[in-house]
This record gives C-alpha cells, structure tokens and sequence, in this order.
C-alpha cells in the first residue's frame, strides 16, 4: 500500500518519462518508468524498502527440483521488485488513463497516419510508432527502416538526461506559447525560469543583465554566472533536440523568445510537447490548444423532414419509402464556435482552409484536418436506405468517412417523431389475431404475428425463419388479414412468391 501511495503521488507530480526496453523476440516494447528525482523520494523508497516484512527477502529467483523438495540459485533482492512494481503499475494507470480520455491530442495530429496504417505497404514514421506503443495495449515496437536501429539508443540517452535535468537547480525552465500580435503573425514562444516555490518568474534577458547577481543568490547550488549559463544552455540544447525550432534561440546571443509559424506550432502539439513536459520542462499553451478549450470548432448534422412532404397516416404503406430518403428529408451541418454558431460561408471558409490554425473575427481556432478530410470526401453523407438512415437516427452519432471523426446528429421534424417511439419502446403493441382469420393461431404464432404487425409500421423489413412445418404460411395470412381489416381504403399490393407445389 506504501509503494502504491508513492506511485500515485509520482504520477500526480509527473515524474514519469517514456522509454523503449528489448524484449525476448528481439524487438521492443514502449513503456512508461517513473522518476525518484528528489532525494525526498529516495528516501521514501528506502524507508519503505527497511520496513518491509521478511518474505520481501526470501522470494527465489528460480526453482531447481530436488529430492523431497526444490532449491534455488539465489533471491530476488526487494528493491529490484519493487522498482517493477512501482514501473508496471504507472505503466498501467498511464496507459488506462489515456485510453479513457481516447488520447484525443493523437487522434487528432496523426489522423492521417490512423488511416494510412490499414495499407499494406504503408510505413509508419518512428514517432507515430513510439507514441502508439506507449498509449495502447499494444507496447509492441518494430524497427522497419536502418535508421530506426539507433533509436533505442538515442531515447536511453534522453531518458537519461531527462533523469539528470529535473529541478536541483531551484527553479523551473518554462516554455510558454503565446497568441499571435495579429491574424497573420506567427506565434511566439517565450523562454523564462521560475522559482520552484511559484513566487518569482524571471525572464532570460533580466539574468543575463549587468545586476544578475542578486537574482542568482536565490537559487540553489549556482555561484556565479558561468554556472548558470552552462546549466540553461543544457537545458536549450535538451529541448532543442525535441524541437529542433528552439535552436534559434541560440543562433546570435542567447534569445528569450522564437516565432513559429502555424505548421511549426502543429509539429509542436504533436509529440515534442509531452517529451519537453517529461524532460522536467514546464509547457503553457493558449486555451484554443487545451484538451476542452472551447475555441475549437465543433460541427453536428442537422436532419429534418422536408417541409414540401407531408407525412400521411394509416397503414405502413404510406410510410416512408426506402428508396427515397434523400428526397423526404434536408440535411445541413450546423458549426459552432464557442457554442455560437457561424454561418455557412465561414463554415465553408474553414473547411477550404489548408491550415489546422484559423483566425476567425479575431479569435483563433484549432480545426480538427480529419473532419476537414472528411468534410472535403463527403459533405452531405449518403445514405443506401432506410435502415442505415434510422441506424444514424438511433444512435445519434455519424462518421462521413470510415476510422473518420464522429459527428453528432440532431434529427427534427416528422421524422423525430419516428426515432422517438423507437427509442420509447419497452415491450411491442400487442395485436390480436383479426377476427376475418378462420382459424385459431397458437401462442409462438400470435407472437409472430405481433412482432411483424410492429416491424411494418415502422417499415422495417423482416424474416420470418420458423422450422419448417411450424406455420410460417399461416402467420403470414394472419398478419394480410391484420392489414386489410384495420387499413380498408388502403389496401396495397401483395407480391407472393412461391413454389406452385402449394397453391391450391
């Protein structure tokens, strides 16, 4: 339960970094490890270690059989197990947590690469790769491409200056990504430190002054100012090798801010954000890139029966027809921004757009490019039938393209009333046997003929598959009879098909 304890708080506090370990079929698993990165930590671990019982001491590493009984080579020593415990249960609690969040930031930057995968010669890039093996069940890494042989390397190495570099120095390096001056400005990324307490933020150019000193006696371990500038240009050169962008930070004297362009903060969002978190640095995003900031654009389906067609009621001919679902209902998608809704020309603006980063009436937007791929395939969906159309209905949710984004769906009119007393339904009308039937029906058989009576007042095809010999030809002339007694002026047609072996 201590170690359980200790875990959550490591979690809580982020100490966690990816990592790539061989497994037994010579390839690699993703995994997450947790980081004892205060000597606080340590000693919790330790402490934890003294107390624990003496059967944490005598757990074998192997079982050799012997005569009466088994020996052992030797004994797992409790701190190389409950350095497992504390990796496998965050790995776990890492993996679950994003699963149940749908991981919507991977979903959203690598939709592409979601749709290209189910190609067979398609070939994944390596951060896609390395991502999907540290949030799925999946923790399988394959090595496809030479170059791909010297990752697991080159990630040891940056788990272990991400190991090193964590806040012993007193305060925290913060990367923080502001909006744009205006419409068609790039977006600025700004480099300052904070004290690990949160009381002061300070920004580079104000270290780097002539009245430093003062400034440096508040932190940790540093005595001067060549110190210092060795412990920041580590740390640019630890980001700038997630983010190659930030290497012009240092291309003249040391910068304390880079401008990106649109695409640059999209590469951004994708991986090298998490990996700088992970690295011990602080990352603050504007509203329209967090998880539920409300400046991303949001898009449902409208569909409502055509006002020029009037529903008539009576029998289930009348219903309507399967192969004309286009021509009874309108279809409009409805974009809101900020739960406000755009009209259709700035709703079309946005889906012709080739950037992911929008400036609409001075508010910026973050478009999903998997909804606007969809949108460009499939504008209005088409729907083969019927059925399909009261399946969208039903669920209340529609993907324009397959493995695409979900959109919701609103359905108004007649044809709400129809999805309505579907979803109502907790047990069928009953329909008794009509009184013009010359016969009597047996209780398997008037439950037949219940069943069809409602099935065909919502215009559901049906298949009647009873053994043979169990009636099937008589239910059917039970439920003609049902429809010709109650619709009397409007009677239809009947096609029956049949062997001629039994008419009579």
């Amino acid at each position: 339960s201590f170690l359980t304890k200790l875990v959550f708080e490591l979690l809580s506090k982020g100490q966690f970094i990816p990592s790539l370990e061989a497994n037994n079929n010579k390839g690699y698993d993703g995994r997450w490890k947790l980081l004892l990165k205060s000597q606080k930590d340590k000693d919790r671990l330790q402490t934890i270690l003294k107390r624990a019982s003496w059967n944490a001491f005598c757990i074998p590493i192997n079982f050799i059989p012997i005569k009466g009984g088994y020996k052992t080579n030797g004994l797992w020593h409790p701190s190389y197990l409950f350095t497992i415990y504390i990796d496998t249960v965050g790995d776990y609690l890492i993996r679950s947590t994003l699963n149940k969040m749908n991981f919507r930031t991977f979903n959203e930057f690598y939709s592409k690469e979601l749709k290209k995968e189910k190609t067979p010669d398609y070939r994944p890039g390596w951060d896609y790769k390395f991502l999907k093996s540290l949030i799925t069940k999946d923790s399988n890494f394959t090595i496809q491409s030479f170059h791909e042989t010297i990752l697991p390397a080159l990630i040891k190495n940056w788990t272990q200056s991400a190991r090193g570099f964590t806040l012993k120095h007193g305060f925290v390096f913060n990367l923080e990504l502001k909006y744009p001056k205006n419409s068609e400005g790039d977006w600025p990324l700004v480099f300052y430190v904070s004290f690990q307490d949160g009381a002061q933020n300070i920004s580079l150019e104000e270290l780097w002054g002539e009245n430093n000193q003062k400034v440096l006696k508040n932190l940790k371990v540093i005595e001067n100012k060549g110190e210092f500038l060795e412990i920041i240009l580590r740390a640019f050169g630890t980001a700038s090798n997630i983010f190659p962008p930030i290497k012009r930070a240092l291309s003249e004297n040391l910068r304390d801010e880079i401008l990106l362009t649109s695409s640059e903060v999209i590469d951004f969002l994708k991986y090298p954000k998490d990996l700088l978190i992970q690295s011990g640095f602080n990352v603050i995003l504007p509203e329209v890139f967090r998880r539920d900031g409300k400046q991303r654009l949001s898009a449902k389906l409208i569909i409502r029966s055509n006002s020029n067609i009037k529903t008539q009621e009576g029998s289930f001919q009348s219903l309507p027809s399967m192969f004309d679902v286009h021509s009874m209902l309108d279809f409009k998608w409805e974009a809101t921004i900020e739960g406000k809704k755009i009209s259709d020309k700035e709703f079309k603006k946005l889906i012709n757009s080739e950037d992911s980063l929008i400036n609409m009436g001075g508010k910026w937007i973050l478009v999903d490019q998997q909804s606007i791929d969809d949108f460009k395939q499939s504008e209005i969906p088409e729907f083969e039938n019927y059925m399909d159309l009261l399946k969208v209905g039903l669920l209340g949710k529609i993907q324009l393209q397959e493995n695409g984004t979900e959109f919701d769906v609103i359905i108004e009119g007649d044809f709400n009333d129809v999805i309505s007393k579907l979803q109502s339904i907790n047990s069928f009308e009953d329909i008794p046997c009509p009184s013009s039937f010359n016969g009597t029906l047996r209780h398997y058989q008037q439950d037949a003929l219940t069943w069809m009576g409602n099935m065909t007042k919502f215009n559901f095809g049906l298949c009647l598959a009873d053994d043979m010999g169990l009636g099937k030809t008589i239910q059917v002339i039970a439920l003609l009879c049902y429809l010709k007694q109650h619709y009397p002026e409007k009677p239809g047609s009947v096609l029956i098909v049949c062997p001629t072996s039994i008419l009579f």
